[in-house]
């Protein structure tokens, strides 16, 4: 919207944002830190536009504990009535924020010690090379 509506102007900007936003998230971004302009800033790197966004975007988009998040993958078993496809594609969801340097090993061994079939832990743990289907 504002680029459609050509608005340049860092202050008209931030206004519109909050407007489009609607009233919880003007709520919000009121009860935010937002850092003041610097005097000798550059307009096209420091303005109140530009501030706006990043305490709104640092408000919703917090940063991810991969810790946390490797921690629940870890505590996480198979369902009594959850079929092994299903259970896989939860833990690939699970692994989604966990920043594995090969989230295919590490999927394969949890599901080696956490799955409820006792062949398919037998068999991953006899064939080396058996890896866990991927998803496209």
């Amino acid at each position: 919207m504002i680029l459609a509506l050509n608005i340049t102007d860092p202050a008209r900007r931030k206004a519109l944002l909050l407007h489009l936003a609607g009233d919880t998230v003007y709520d919000i971004y009121q009860s935010l830190i937002v850092p003041d302009v610097a005097d000798n800033a550059d307009p096209d790197e420091d303005n109140v536009y530009i501030n706006a966004k990043r305490a709104l975007n640092a408000h919703f988009n917090p940063q991810r504990n991969t810790e946390f998040e490797i921690y629940t993958l870890r505590r996480t078993r198979q369902r009594s009535t959850e079929t092994f496809d299903a259970y896989h594609a939860r833990l690939r969801s699970l692994t989604k924020h966990c920043d594995f340097a090969n989230t295919d090993a590490e999927i394969k061994s949890h599901i080696i010690q956490t799955c409820t079939l006792t062949r398919l832990r037998r068999k991953a743990l006899t064939e080396p090379t058996l890896t866990t289907p991927t998803t496209s």
